[in-house]
C-alpha cells in the first residue's frame, strides 16, 4: 500500500510497514526506495552500545574520556559525561545548531574531527541533572563505537546490525546507495525538491541511515523477536531490559522512548530532517510494529497517523 499526495505535479511518498504478531499485515510493497531515517538512527546506536556491552568491552556507566581521551567541553565537568547519559541525554550536553549538509564532510576522520571540534561547547547543566535532546551526544557515540570496536562507525554497523539481519542495502554512508533507489527530499508548503541532501559523516550516528521500508521491517522483526532473527542472534534478550526500561522522567530508556497507550506499553522513535521525516513504534506484548518514511519534511509523522493506519489496516479487536 503506498499513499501518495500530489501537490502542484510533484509526488511525494509517505509509505509505511505494519507488523501484527509477526507477520506483516501491511506495507508498502515493494519498497525500496532509500530514504533518510533521520533520528529513527539512534536506536541503532545503542544496540550497538548494548552489543560493546556484552561483549565485555565497556560499561554504561564508563565515563566517556575512558574511551576518548580527546574529547573535551568547556566546562571541567566533561570528565563526568557517562556513556548512559549520553543515551539517554541527560549528558548536558546541547543539540547541533548547523549540520553542514550542504559542506559534508566524507572521509573515515570525519567523527574524529567533530568530537575535537566541540572544545568549546557549554554543558547546559552538570551531567545528570537534566534533560536536553542531543544529537551531538549521538555522533559523539559513534566515534566512541569507532575506537572501541577498533572499526569504523559505518563499518561496525553494517557487520554486526544491518548484514546479521538482512538490511544490505540500508547504510550510514549515502554514497554507498545505489543510484537507482536513492529518493529526494520535499520542503516547504508547496513542496519543493530540496536543493542539498541531509548527508554529512560527521553526524552518522545521530542522523544519516538510509534505508527503505522494507528493511526497516527487518528491524522491527528483529526487536520484536528480542534480538534473533533467522536464527542469528544480535542481542540477547535480557539485553532489552536496558533498552527499554525508562530511566528518565522524560520516559526513555537508551534512545527508545517509552509510552503506554489504552494499557499497553510501546516504544518509539521519530525522525525528522531536511527534507525527510519517519518513525517507528514497536509494541512489543502485542507483537505489533509500525514504520512510516516519508521524503517531505512537513509531513506529520506522530501517533495520530500512526493510529488512523492501524484502524484501517487491523480487525477490530486486534490492536
Amino acid at each position: 500500500m503506498k499513499v501518495r499526495i500530489l501537490i502542484e505535479s510533484l509526488f511525494i511518498g509517505a509509505v509505511f510497514s505494519l507488523l501484527l504478531a509477526g507477520g506483516v499485515v501491511a506495507a508498502d510493497s515493494p519498497s525500496i526506495e532509500q530514504r533518510i531515517e533521520a533520528s529513527v538512527s539512534k536506536p541503532f546506536v545503542a544496540t550497538a552500545i548494548v552489543q560493546l556491552v556484552e561483549k565485555g568491552k565497556l560499561k554504561l556507566d564508563d565515563p566517556v574520556v575512558k574511551h576518548l581521551p580527546y574529547f573535551r567541553l568547556a566546562d571541567e565537568r566533561y570528565t563526568d559525561i557517562t556513556i548512559r547519559q549520553m543515551l539517554n541525554h541527560t549528558a548536558g550536553m546541547p543539540d547541533v545548531e548547523n549540520y553542514e549538509w550542504d559542506k559534508p564532510q566524507l572521509g573515515k576522520g570525519a567523527a574524529e574531527r567533530y568530537v575535537r571540534s566541540l572544545s568549546s561547547e557549554k554543558l547546559l547543566w552538570a551531567p545528570g541533572t537534566g534533560w536536553q535532546y542531543s544529537n551531538m551526544a549521538y555522533d559523539v557515540l559513534g566515534d566512541l563505537i569507532a575506537k572501541v570496536s577498533g572499526l569504523s562507525f559505518e563499518e561496525y554497523m553494517r557487520i554486526n546490525i544491518l548484514e546479521p539481519i538482512g538490511m544490505a542495502n540500508s547504510s550510514f554512508i549515502y554514497p554507498e546507495i545505489d543510484k537507482k533507489l536513492r529518493t529526494t527530499g520535499h520542503t516547504g508548503a508547496p513542496a519543493r525538491v530540496s536543493a542539498v541532501y541531509p548527508y554529512n559523516r560527521r553526524h552518522a550516528p545521530s542522523s544519516t541511515l538510509n534505508s527503505s521500508v522494507a528493511e526497516m521491517t527487518r528491524w522491527m522483526l528483529v526487536n520484536l523477536n528480542w534480538g534473533e532473527l533467522d536464527g542469528r542472534r544480535i542481542l540477547r534478550d535480557d539485553s532489552y531490559d536496558l533498552l527499554w526500561t525508562a530511566t528518565t522522567d522524560h520516559e526513555i530508556g537508551l534512545a527508545w522512548f517509552i509510552y503506554e497507550e489504552a494499557g499497553t506499553w510501546e516504544v518509539s522513535h521519530s525522525g525528522s530532517d531536511l527534507g525527510f521525516r519517519s518513525y517507528i513504534m514497536l509494541s512489543p506484548d502485542d507483537g505489533i510494529g509500525i514504520v512510516l518514511a516519508s521524503n517531505w519534511e512537513l509531513t506529520d509523522t506522530d501517533n495520530e497517523i500512526v493510529y488512523d493506519i492501524m484502524d484501517i489496516v487491523l480487525p477490530p479487536g486486534a490492536e
